[in-house]
């Protein structure tokens, strides 16, 4: 196995797992869920199609079939967004997002049912590693609440996630350019953010804040948007879905990190297990096999 795909990935959870900074610097300006969800979707369709009709105009061709994972996987995503945050608001962030990060156990049984794709017990092993790190890293014992509307957005977001790395990897498999697939993906999930949310009232805040709040907001959208979703289907390019679904645990352990280096958060003894198991998971299932 080549290594290039596997840095993809873990620039892609690197990518994800920097939203708690931007997140935490944004919501002192009153930006909302909402607002960053439309954000990310929005400043990155932009910035994909800009780069696209700069030097990949010919890859914005697609055919029928080719067009409907890509469909899927805008309106996985967003959905996965929405849903998650809907699952903050009724229970918890822990909650919402150990249930989140279960997400790898549907793309694997996907994976290996309908794609052929081998699973090992080496790879049971470390997908179960990295779910484990996860809960440790979240905090799994602190702040899990269980309200019946909570679990059901939040396993609703799951599905979304485990969607959006499905229809991705089917789209690559139909060779789709990873370009092409970031640009449809946000061009889809922007038009379905403008009907779930208020744009208007995102355009209001922003014209109201500071302009280095301003490029912090389209920084955010870029990085953990853009980037992280580009860096994504380059993996998914050469690794088998449910391997990259495990291997993007790291954005758990980002988020933490970051935390604690910029935000001055406590780094608990169940965290540091927690990252332990996650990088270990993520350096055996970068060794696996195909």
């Amino acid at each position: 196995m080549k290594k290039y795909p596997v840095i993809y990935v873990i620039l892609a959870g690197l990518s994800w797992g920097s939203a708690g900074l931007f997140i935490h610097f944004l919501s002192a300006f009153g930006f909302e869920s909402s607002d960053f969800t439309m954000a990310r979707c929005m400043v990155s369709a932009v910035v994909a199609l800009i780069l696209a009709l700069l030097f990949h105009r010919k890859n914005l061709r697609v055919t029928a079939r080719q067009l409907v994972p890509l469909v899927g996987s805008g309106l996985s995503f967003c959905a996965m967004a929405y849903f998650y945050y809907m699952g903050i608001k009724y229970s918890s962030a822990p909650t919402a997002a150990m249930i989140l990060n279960l997400a790898p156990i549907i793309v694997m049984a996907f994976s290996v049912l309908f794609w052929k794709e081998r699973f090992t017990l080496q790879k049971g092993l470390a997908v179960l590693g990295a779910l484990v790190g996860c809960a440790l890293v979240i905090g799994i014992a602190d702040g899990m609440i269980f309200s019946p509307k909570g679990i059901i957005y939040s396993f609703i977001s799951c599905a979304g996630y485990a969607t959006y790395s499905i229809m991705v990897r089917t789209a690559s498999k139909r060779q789709v350019e990873t370009t092409t697939i970031t640009v449809y993906n946000f061009l889809f999930a922007s038009i379905v953010s403008l009907f779930l949310f208020h744009p208007l009232n995102l355009v209001e805040k922003a014209t109201s804040v500071p302009f280095y709040a301003i490029i912090a907001l389209v920084g955010f959208g870029a990085v953990t948007g853009f980037l992280a979703s580009f860096f994504h289907s380059k993996g998914l390019e050469k690794l088998p879905a449910g391997v990259v679904a495990s291997m993007a645990s790291i954005e758990p352990m980002t988020i933490t990190v970051t935390s604690v280096m910029f935000l001055g958060e406590q780094l608990t003894v169940a965290a540091v297990v927690g990252i332990i198991l996650i990088l270990a998971s993520v350096t055996v299932l970068s060794l696996e096999k195909k």
